[in-house]
């Protein structure tokens, strides 16, 4: 596992000043050494403590999965109604650990949380987090698998999260409420849900890990599934739900299999999309509207056709098909060229009709909602 640095600790570090000495010379050359440590930290970590090393004895400590606790950290409180505040402090998860159910821990602005010792978090209770902007909660190596069914409500707001993960097993899912709003997932979690009952809603949020999740509902049991407003990598999902896909980008391929009642709304589709509907799932609720479909992209639409299956027709309404030239292909029969269905293989029993290409890329996102949420990186 890769290091993880405690900042804010002052563990293992040195101040530059008290290092330099009096003299002169002092700013001239702490500014040089600032600037160097400055570049070097951002194109060079590594090499970074290693300069650091070989100039003034010993690198700035980090922390490695199965490493002692650094002498400020605290264990996270996990038992009765609390509120963790910034008190200069960091937190950790050591090993497997459990919020019990009827307690509910509220994380605020500026704690970092770490993981230790193949840290997971099984919350049973209720875990709530609220950052805010350019104060957020970080998360670092936090497996949050074992949650399943907590008997409050589990709300990430304005978190960044490092090396965390979210993954149910084959005969794991949810049952409960989950809302991940103005947060970040970086690149080394992984997310991969499966949902039985209740909601899981994702609002503001960017993921640049891939984001994977199935529907499973039990019987008499709903699903609620929402992507709102959000920065996705390769996104997939599956299952009976009403789920939404709404006002987002997807820079990696976006795969909906076997949904009941979903809508794919105003969505920049950088890598395209493909939707599988197997018998006896339908396009009869699928909505597919106000989209960009990007330059090199394609919207595919499969239905395998069999002795008792319908043949059924689904539009694909008001989307900018972006030409390579970043114009828009303006001719039904031109964007429907662009469109894979029943008519491309006869094997597929289901047929694309668009309707009124738009003459202009739509706009959904901007740069002043994405600073709602973490940066991608950054530190940890």
């Amino acid at each position: 596992m890769g290091a993880v640095g405690l900042q804010g600790t002052g563990y293992g570090v040195r101040r530059t000043d008290a290092l330099l000495g009096e003299g002169p010379w002092r700013v001239a050359m702490g500014n040089f050494v600032r600037g160097a440590g400055r570049a070097l930290r951002r194109f060079a970590p590594g090499l970074a403590c290693l300069v650091l090393a070989a100039a003034f004895g010993s690198a700035p400590r980090v922390a490695r999965a199965g490493d002692a606790i650094p002498p400020s950290g605290l264990r996270l409180p996990l038992t009765g109604k609390q509120t963790v505040r910034n008190d200069g402090k960091n937190y950790y998860v050591d090993g497997a650990c459990v919020i019990p159910p009827g307690s509910e821990i509220r994380i605020e602005q500026n704690v970092r949380v770490y993981g230790i010792n193949d840290a997971s978090l099984d919350v049973q209770g209720g875990l709530s987090v609220h950052g805010t902007k350019d104060s957020w909660v970080y998360f670092v190596n936090v497996d949050f698998s074992p949650t399943k069914s907590p008997d409050k409500m589990m709300h990430l707001d304005m978190a960044s999260l490092h090396g965390c993960k979210l993954v149910h097993a084959q005969d794991a899912a949810f049952d409960g409420g989950i809302t991940i709003e103005n947060c970040c997932w970086q690149y080394d979690c992984k997310f991969e849900v499966k949902v039985a009952s209740g909601f899981l809603r994702i609002m503001t949020t960017e993921f640049a890990c891939p984001c994977s999740v199935e529907a499973v509902p039990s019987k008499g049991k709903g699903v609620e599934f929402a992507i709102r407003t959000c920065w996705m990598k390769a996104t997939a999902f599956k299952g009976g739900a009403s789920g939404t896909i709404r006002h987002s980008e997807v820079r990696g391929p976006l795969v909906l299999n076997d949904v009941t009642d979903f809508v794919l709304d105003g969505t920049d589709l950088f890598a395209g999309a493909t939707v599988r509907q197997a018998a006896p799932a339908s396009f009869s609720k699928v909505q597919l509207t106000k989209c960009n479909l990007l330059a090199g992209s394609e919207l595919v639409l499969e239905r395998p056709s069999g002795a008792d299956v319908k043949a059924e027709r689904v539009q694909v309404e008001r989307f900018f098909f972006e030409n390579e030239n970043g114009g828009a292909v303006l001719g039904e029969k031109d964007a429907g060229e662009r469109v894979k269905d029943g008519v491309d293989d006869p094997t597929q029993a289901v047929k694309a009709i668009v309707v009124t290409p738009n003459k202009r890329r739509h706009v959904f996102l901007s740069s002043s909602l994405r600073q709602r949420a973490p940066p991608v990186g950054g530190a940890r």
